[in-house]
């Protein structure tokens, strides 16, 4: 069973075919009609992205919270610089 699809956007004027769909445009008005199994694959894919968009925003996430950690190391392992503290008005390294 095929779907129909109604865009309202300026297109131009013409015919467009391919595998699984048919597209006729009007100026503003246009017409598309695709296999079902087509739009559904459409829909998957986009459920599919949100997901991957998710896992990307969690990765980046753990990605910037261990280099802040690395960072934060490394500059309590740096041995060349001193750190001195004082304690009751005096200086502890």
């Amino acid at each position: 069973m095929p779907t129909a699809i109604q865009t309202l956007k300026w297109r131009g004027f013409g015919f467009d075919r391919g595998e699984g769909f048919v597209e006729l445009r009007f100026g503003v008005i246009g017409f598309a009609f695709t296999r079902k199994s087509l739009w559904a694959e459409v829909q998957e894919l986009r459920e599919k992205n949100a997901q991957l968009q998710e896992v990307n925003g969690d990765l980046l996430f753990g990605y910037k919270e261990l280099r802040r950690r690395v960072i934060a190391i490394q500059v309590v392992a740096d041995t060349t610089k001193k750190l001195a503290v004082e304690i009751n008005g005096e200086g502890v390294e």
